[in-house]
């Protein structure tokens, strides 16, 4: 069984465009995000927590990017608007994780923060 998705509505002369657009900036989000966690895993002055912290962010960036992006460019590219439910269903599920993540990412990083500010001495026993 199918779904049929809606149409991007691209002329003809512009597909080729954007899909060079949309590649470039995939590429551009794995390579910036794969550079920041190798970085972060080979600098041993970065082993600290709100670095180990930050660690998660990468994985969650490439995580939604790749979720999202390589079925996009491929129905530009194929012009099929067809997306099978177990497809369907992965890739809802994994923007979801991305989604979450991400706000849980934020809202430790916040405590932390707050930690840090309001409680500076008992900062390394509350965390």
């Amino acid at each position: 069984m199918e779904l049929k998705l809606e149409s991007l509505n691209l002329l003809p002369v512009y597909i080729y465009p954007a899909f060079v657009f949309g590649m470039l900036t995939y590429l551009m989000i794995l390579f910036c995000n794969i550079l920041v966690f190798t970085t972060i895993v080979s600098t041993k002055s970065l082993h600290k927590p709100m670095f180990i912290l930050l660690l998660n962010l990468p994985i969650l960036d490439i995580m939604g990017a790749t979720a999202f992006l390589p079925q996009l460019l491929h129905s530009i590219v194929s012009r099929n608007r067809s997306i099978y439910y177990p497809g369907c269903f992965l890739q809802a599920l994994l923007i979801h994780i991305y989604g979450a993540g991400n706000f849980l990412f934020l809202a430790a990083m916040a405590y932390d923060r707050y930690i840090a500010i309001c409680l500076p001495l008992r900062k390394t026993k509350n965390i």
